[in-house]
Protein backbone atom coordinates (compact mmCIF):
# COMPACT_ATOMS: atom_id res chain seq x y z
CA UNK A 1 0.00 0.00 0.00
CA UNK A 2 2.97 2.50 0.76
CA UNK A 3 4.07 1.92 -2.79
CA UNK A 4 0.60 2.79 -4.29
CA UNK A 5 0.87 5.97 -2.52
CA UNK A 6 4.11 6.78 -3.21
CA UNK A 7 3.58 6.24 -7.03
CA UNK A 8 0.26 8.66 -6.70
CA UNK A 9 2.24 11.05 -5.39
CA UNK A 10 4.93 10.90 -7.25
CA UNK A 11 2.90 10.83 -10.88
CA UNK A 12 1.55 14.59 -10.50
CA UNK A 13 4.93 16.03 -9.48
CA UNK A 14 5.96 16.13 -12.78
CA UNK A 15 2.97 17.52 -13.91
CA UNK A 16 3.93 20.17 -11.26
CA UNK A 17 7.11 20.60 -12.33
CA UNK A 18 6.52 21.46 -15.80
CA UNK A 19 3.39 23.66 -14.63
CA UNK A 20 6.33 25.39 -12.58
CA UNK A 21 8.23 25.22 -15.63
CA UNK A 22 5.76 27.05 -17.91
CA UNK A 23 4.89 29.33 -14.91
CA UNK A 24 8.29 30.68 -14.73
CA UNK A 25 8.33 30.98 -18.40
CA UNK A 26 5.96 33.13 -18.65
CA UNK A 27 6.69 35.68 -15.47
CA UNK A 28 10.57 35.96 -17.24
CA UNK A 29 8.98 36.58 -20.21
CA UNK A 30 6.65 39.38 -18.13
CA UNK A 31 9.62 41.17 -16.12
CA UNK A 32 11.70 41.40 -19.31
CA UNK A 33 9.07 42.41 -21.52
CA UNK A 34 7.16 44.72 -18.91
CA UNK A 35 9.58 47.20 -18.54
CA UNK A 36 9.76 49.62 -20.75
CA UNK A 37 12.90 50.96 -22.49
CA UNK A 38 12.66 54.30 -20.52
CA UNK A 39 13.20 51.73 -17.45
CA UNK A 40 15.64 49.77 -18.70
CA UNK A 41 17.64 53.31 -19.40
CA UNK A 42 16.98 54.25 -16.18
CA UNK A 43 18.17 51.49 -14.18
CA UNK A 44 20.92 50.99 -16.13
CA UNK A 45 21.80 54.66 -16.11
CA UNK A 46 21.58 54.57 -12.38
CA UNK A 47 23.86 51.74 -11.75
CA UNK A 48 26.82 53.24 -13.50
CA UNK A 49 26.29 56.57 -11.46
CA UNK A 50 26.45 54.13 -8.32
CA UNK A 51 29.39 52.68 -9.78
CA UNK A 52 31.05 55.82 -10.05
CA UNK A 53 30.34 57.09 -7.11
CA UNK A 54 32.01 54.00 -5.74
CA UNK A 55 35.74 55.27 -7.11
CA UNK A 56 38.10 56.10 -4.63
CA UNK A 57 39.24 59.84 -5.78
CA UNK A 58 36.97 62.87 -6.30
CA UNK A 59 39.06 63.18 -10.00
CA UNK A 60 37.93 59.34 -10.58
CA UNK A 61 34.25 59.65 -9.77
CA UNK A 62 34.04 63.12 -12.19
CA UNK A 63 35.31 61.54 -15.34
CA UNK A 64 33.36 58.47 -14.45
CA UNK A 65 30.26 60.42 -14.84
CA UNK A 66 31.11 62.57 -17.57
CA UNK A 67 31.44 59.39 -19.80
CA UNK A 68 27.63 58.71 -18.38
CA UNK A 69 24.87 58.64 -21.13
CA UNK A 70 22.20 61.66 -21.05
CA UNK A 71 20.77 62.69 -16.83
CA UNK A 72 17.29 62.14 -18.72
CA UNK A 73 15.94 59.14 -21.17
CA UNK A 74 14.00 62.48 -22.98
CA UNK A 75 17.61 63.52 -23.67
CA UNK A 76 18.97 60.07 -24.64
CA UNK A 77 16.55 59.37 -27.26
CA UNK A 78 16.52 62.84 -28.82
CA UNK A 79 20.52 62.08 -29.09
CA UNK A 80 19.92 58.36 -30.23
CA UNK A 81 17.32 59.55 -33.32
CA UNK A 82 19.89 62.65 -34.42
CA UNK A 83 22.53 59.69 -35.31
CA UNK A 84 21.78 58.57 -38.80
CA UNK A 85 21.45 54.59 -39.27
CA UNK A 86 24.46 52.32 -40.39
CA UNK A 87 24.28 50.98 -43.86
CA UNK A 88 23.88 47.85 -44.16
CA UNK A 89 26.82 45.57 -44.24
CA UNK A 90 28.65 47.73 -42.75
CA UNK A 91 31.62 47.36 -45.65
CA UNK A 92 33.94 50.02 -47.10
Amino acid sequence: MGDAVGLAVAAPRGGRIAGLAVLLAILGAVALFGCTLEDRYNTARSDQLAACNRLVTERQREECRARLPPASYEEYERLRRAIPPKKAGGGS
